[in-house]
């Protein structure tokens, strides 16, 4: 018998790190690495997420963390702006895995190479963020089809509340203007 792989997933906006840590314990969100922590900014700024970052990870320093900034936020079925979402969702037979690539222009080769980082035999889904005004979006998307062009991908373009002047996408361990 095959072994049906669970989640949970719950959203909050972030406002203080205080309202963060009472969140997590209020929600008992448990560390591991099985915890997947996607973040949605509205603030295109370096040093807020490397703080935002830096805030969260002592609390879950297992847990792999992805995200990128935003032109409006999704929670719940409810559009906004001007906010962060936090999307923790748990699984219990999933492994999770996240890397990151600085490019200049090749958004097929940074593809490729996600996807080569990344896929292994039994994955299923690849969420990918690329910068919003510096990737082509086809060519990244030729790049993952390239090394397995049966996965399914999920994600999209960061944002800068159309200003069009730069985005980020980051992990727990980079923040990149131009990269995926």
């Amino acid at each position: 018998m095959k072994a049906i792989s669970l989640m949970k997933s719950i959203n909050t906006y972030y406002t203080t790190k205080e309202e963060l840590e009472s969140f997590i314990n209020d929600e008992k969100i448990q560390d591991s690495s099985s915890l997947l922590i996607q973040i949605f900014s509205a603030f295109n700024d370096k040093t807020f997420i490397s703080t935002l970052l830096s805030e969260l990870t002592p609390f879950l320093p297992d847990a792999v963390i992805i995200g990128s900034t935003t032109d409006g936020e999704i929670m719940n079925g409810k559009v906004s702006s001007g906010k962060v979402v936090l999307s923790f969702t748990q699984f219990e037979h999933t492994t999770l895995k996240a890397a990151a690539i600085e490019h200049k222009a090749n958004g097929y080769y940074s593809g490729q190479y996600l996807a080569k980082e990344l896929i292994g035999e039994d994955t299923k889904l690849l969420i990918a963020f690329a910068d919003g005004l510096h990737t082509n979006g086809e060519e990244f998307l030729n790049g993952i089809d390239s090394v397995n062009d049966e996965v399914i991908v999920a994600g999209g373009h960061a944002g800068d509340n159309n200003n069009f002047i730069e985005t980020l996408v980051f992990t727990k361990e980079h923040i990149f203007t131009h990269g995926a």
